[in-house]
């Protein structure tokens, strides 16, 4: 449910932040780094420390936990719907089906190969550490996008 609600208003924040244009990097600079805000919040709750201190049955952990979702659901939005707008704004209509067909095959069939290797990994290494490495990985990818899309953006002026 907070997943849902965040993927919501998130939608609801992109169509109050950038109107009807895409301004897709200033959207994927900010959605990029909540993103990594919210994933190291989460990380962070799963830690065995984290659940000692807020328990791990108690409404406090359930709580912050489903607004760390919520807020991951929310910045996802940041980021998916400015990308979505821009392949339909740069592929020419005769080519649209086909694109998003590819779009859609490449991250609905990436889901269950995910799913596999997460099985596989978690049933060998601790959920938090798991965590840890994927938020560290995303980290580094993300910085590196961002630094790359600045870079791309002092190109274009």
């Amino acid at each position: 449910m907070f997943i849902i609600l965040g993927a919501l208003l998130g939608s609801i924040l992109v169509a109050a932040l950038f109107s009807k244009s895409v301004q897709l990097r200033k959207s994927l600079t900010i959605g990029g780094s909540l993103m990594i805000a919210g994933l190291v919040f989460f990380t962070a709750l799963l830690f065995p420390f984290s659940i000692q201190i807020l328990g791990n049955d108690t409404i406090t952990f359930f709580l912050l936990l489903a607004v760390v979702v919520c807020f991951l659901s929310a910045v996802l939005m940041l980021i998916h719907i400015p990308v979505q707008t821009y392949i339909q704004i740069a592929t020419p209509n005769e080519y649209m089906s086909r694109i998003f067909s590819i779009v859609g095959m490449i991250t609905k069939g990436g889901m269950p190969i995910g799913a596999l290797i997460y099985g596989l990994i978690l049933e060998k290494v601790a959920i938090h550490w798991t965590m840890l490495f994927t938020t560290l990985l995303t980290m580094l990818i993300s910085v590196l996008f961002l630094i790359l899309l600045s870079k791309m953006q002092l190109k274009d002026k």
